[in-house]
């Protein structure tokens, strides 16, 4: 995973069948810290935010707006629920105990700085662990009308119970160019490395234009 210099800040390795009691997933030592992916997504207003950079990539094949975090379903940054300002959010985690909970606290983040945020169940049973994902929904023949089927049946938080975060600095409609100004992952000057979108003051024409929805 690369941030917007074109610098690697993750490496992440898949062994498709691990044996009993071997992990699925990891990074590499010192590329491991969490970050959202993939990054250009924040461009859009409507999002569906899940569980693994293989769910997020083949839900962008389907035709939708999907962004992870590369790390486990329980991992969010606060600093995150930020970039989310206004949007409409759509949280579709795992079918397991785990994704489940995931989907409960994203919820709690984004309250308040979304615009609106549903949560979907996909078709299938919840289990203790290894419940099936929104890649499986997909590899079962599935479209994206069928995905927005589902979302039409849960209910979304309403806008107006919580108004938004009111945002002294308002954030930008716009993401930088690879070689401007937002940051995945740097040093700050205190030893700590700053994860997250970190805009600069940067001439508006340094901009790319957000697609639009």
């Amino acid at each position: 995973v690369r941030d917007v210099y074109g610098e690697i800040v993750n490496i992440r390795f898949y062994k498709l069948d691990p044996s009993e009691g071997r992990r699925k997933i990891w990074s590499v030592a010192g590329h491991g810290e969490p970050t959202l992916y993939p990054i250009d997504q924040l461009e859009h207003n409507k999002i569906v935010i899940c569980e693994g950079e293989w769910d997020a990539l083949f839900t962008i094949q389907k035709g939708l707006h999907a962004i992870t975090r590369t790390s486990t379903a329980d991992a969010w940054d606060p600093a995150w629920s930020r970039l989310f300002h206004g949007k409409d959010v759509i949280l579709c985690h795992d079918m397991d105990a785990k994704g489940q909970l995931a989907n409960d606290k994203m919820l709690n983040q984004l309250s308040g700085w979304a615009r609106s945020v549903s949560v979907v169940l996909l078709p299938y049973s919840i289990e203790v662990k290894h419940g099936k994902a929104l890649s499986d929904f997909w590899l079962e023949g599935h479209t994206g009308e069928d995905f927005y089927a589902l979302v039409e049946t849960v209910e979304r938080s309403d806008e107006q119970e919580k108004p938004l975060i009111d945002v002294a600095d308002p954030i930008p409609q716009t993401i930088p160019a690879a070689d401007d100004c937002l940051d995945l992952g740097r040093d700050d000057g205190t030893g700590q490395t700053r994860w997250g979108l970190m805009p600069c003051e940067l001439p508006a024409t340094s901009t790319v234009p957000v697609v639009p929805e």
